[in-house]
């Protein structure tokens, strides 16, 4: 049995395209939000190599200017050794006092063969003997005429100095000292650190790190990482595969953009420089164009949602001019013949048609009016539905004749009973407009 057309639609005409312009929209939205996010790691990359290529030369450039630096100072404390044992009164405390205030050195001491201070521009210093395991006693042990240390803290005033020694042809040898404060000076300008820490000041920048071929940290923002050696196989895969792509990985705790771009000069590779953003500023562009995506978004939805409102009433419009009687509101002729289609085709029961006729309508249309006589037929049409099981419809076929199509009976008794209850509504209740007014009526029953 057909639903009442005023109440079913087909959803395929509004549904269907409401739902595949959704979800076309879906796509391209979240296709423009993967695009910029790509397009913002595409930046950080770009930034990272920009930074690397800016910085490579004096990253490289530091490590040669440290080695040669301190080849350079070896030499110097070489050279002012031998100075020292060709100028006359060396062993006066006063001149080695002189020598160490002309020279800009900070400790001139003379050893004896036996290690013991014998000499100093330091008074105190006198008397001082070298003991076993002192890297001063690997040098007298040895048959090296020279040595020039790394920077330690001196056993005696506890201060940082860089030393240098020259042995006599009796086994003697002479001390001299610089502070490590005049040699950190020298050098600092080349230093990786310093270098580090102007790229580490760049805007939304947390980490900068730069990593030798050993994996060893020789410079970093976070100073407590200096010196320890990379063991994450993870990273060491993705420095070695020289890949640039940004990744979002946790560092102190929080989410970072982290990159490793490779350090070349004259086709060789010395490091690595790590460079990690701050994610805030990629998360808040993330969150503002989702955000402006899901107002387009729900913008469109209520304008889509407008137009299907739109079409919907337009169609219901439509369906009431071409099947339904304006004056009743009953369904009209049009609808009963495709109805009735409908019905023979898949009826498995008892059913049937009633034809209602007015048989004195056209005296009342001639004595009244049509405009009476329209009344009229909208009070019986509201007396006929008042009257009607739900399961039964009625429709008006045209200017004074109504059908009942009687959806399901047992016997002909109950379609007798069922004519008897209309003919009721005729014969007793009088159709009052402006005075009483009786209608005529017949009944023909078809069974299906």
């Amino acid at each position: 049995m057909k639903k009442d057309k005023l109440k079913s639609w087909d959803a395929r005409y509004f549904l269907v395209p409401f739902i595949l312009l959704i979800i076309i929209y879906s796509v391209i939205t979240y296709t423009i939000v993967i695009n910029r996010i790509e397009e913002r790691y595409g930046s950080f990359e770009e930034q990272a190599i920009g930074i690397a290529d800016s910085y490579s030369q004096a990253l490289v450039y530091a490590h040669d200017a440290q080695y040669t630096i301190t080849n350079i100072l070896n030499e110097k404390l070489t050279i002012v050794n031998k100075a020292i044992t060709m100028i006359d009164g060396h062993e006066d405390v006063e001149v080695l006092e002189r020598l160490a205030e002309d020279l800009k050195l900070d400790e001139i001491s003379l050893y004896n063969r036996e290690g013991e201070i014998i000499y100093s521009n330091f008074p105190d210093f006198i008397g001082w003997k070298v003991y076993e395991g002192h890297p001063i006693d690997a040098f007298m042990k040895s048959d090296e005429p020279t040595m020039v240390e790394d920077i330690r803290r001196d056993v005696i005033s506890g201060v940082y100095k860089k030393y240098a020694y020259i042995k006599n042809e009796d086994g003697s040898f002479i001390q001299i000292g610089e502070l490590a404060e005049v040699v950190h000076e020298l050098v600092g300008q080349f230093e990786f650190q310093q270098l580090v820490d102007i790229i580490a000041s760049k805007d939304d920048i947390e980490y900068v790190a730069f990593i030798d071929n050993n994996f060893d940290v020789l410079a970093s923002s976070t100073l407590d990482s200096v010196g320890k050696t990379i063991v994450d196989d993870d990273y060491r895969g993705r420095m070695e595969s020289n890949n640039f792509s940004v990744e979002r990985v946790e560092f102190n705790g929080q989410d970072v953009l982290q990159t490793s771009v490779p350090i070349y000069h004259d086709d060789e590779q010395h490091g690595i420089l790590n460079i990690s953003w701050s994610t805030k500023k990629v998360d808040d562009e993330v969150r503002s164009l989702v955000s402006e995506s899901l107002k387009q978004f729900f913008v469109l939805f209520v304008f889509m949602l407008g137009i299907l409102y739109y079409a919907y009433r337009k169609n219901k419009s439509n369906v009431e001019i071409a099947f339904y009687d304006k004056l009743t509101g009953l369904p009209n002729e049009e609808y009963l013949m495709e109805y009735l289609d409908g019905l023979i085709e898949t009826t498995d029961e008892n059913k049937a048609i009633i034809l209602i006729n007015t048989r004195n309508f056209k005296t009342l249309n001639m004595t009244y009016g049509y405009a009476y006589g329209n009344q009229i037929i909208a009070e019986i049409a509201q007396k006929l539905r008042g009257s009607l099981r739900n399961e039964d419809r009625l429709f008006r076929f045209n200017a004074d004749r109504f059908v009942l199509v009687v959806n399901w009976y047992e016997t002909r008794d109950e379609l007798v009973d069922l004519v008897e209850n209309i003919f009721e509504i005729f014969r007793k209740e009088s159709l009052v407009i402006s005075e009483y007014q009786y209608v005529n009526v017949e009944f023909g029953i078809v069974e299906l």
